[in-house]
């Protein structure tokens, strides 16, 4: 029986995010070097990687092959998650 559920989800066909700030748009406050000017305030991964972290799961980052993010998050499965004391 699986342990853990992945998800992937993949974003547009620009570049992606430079390589070496795959790790670090997780950070609060981290703004892309490649944002083009876009709005916010680089807190929505920051907020989703605590979430995760909060229920036992990861999410990473990776470029897609051809252009564009893939963000993959993995939770465990009900069962297998942390309990709360």
């Amino acid at each position: 029986m699986p342990t853990a559920m992945s998800s992937g989800c993949g974003w547009g066909s620009r570049p992606g995010v430079p390589a070496d700030e795959l790790e670090s748009m997780f950070e609060p406050f981290h703004r892309g070097s490649n944002t083009g000017g876009a709005s916010g305030f680089g807190l929505g991964l920051a907020i989703a990687r605590r979430a995760i972290d909060a229920h036992g799961g990861a999410i990473h980052a990776l470029n897609r092959e051809g252009g564009g993010l893939l963000v993959e998050i993995t939770l465990p499965l009900a069962a297998d998650a942390p309990q709360k004391e």
